[in-house]
């Protein structure tokens, strides 16, 4: 099952990890600027949904260069 998500995608685990990665470290960055937003306002009033917007575009870059490598 696992190995049929690889293939879909056509990138090795390793790079998957790297993605998944990718994802989870500006995801975590974005939850811990809201809670710090949530808390004191006047902090990271914009600061998690600009990373947000940004999170997709970069992670498409990623993902081209890393199929790149396999054409």
């Amino acid at each position: 099952m696992f190995q049929k998500h690889l293939d879909n995608h056509g990138i090795s685990y390793r790079d998957h990890l790297k993605l998944a990665f990718f994802f989870a470290r500006e995801s975590f960055k974005a939850s811990f600027m809201a809670a710090i937003h949530w808390l004191l306002p006047n902090l990271f009033q914009t600061s998690a949904s600009d990373l947000h917007k940004s999170i997709l575009p970069r992670y498409e870059e990623l993902l081209k260069k890393i199929k790149n490598k396999y054409d």
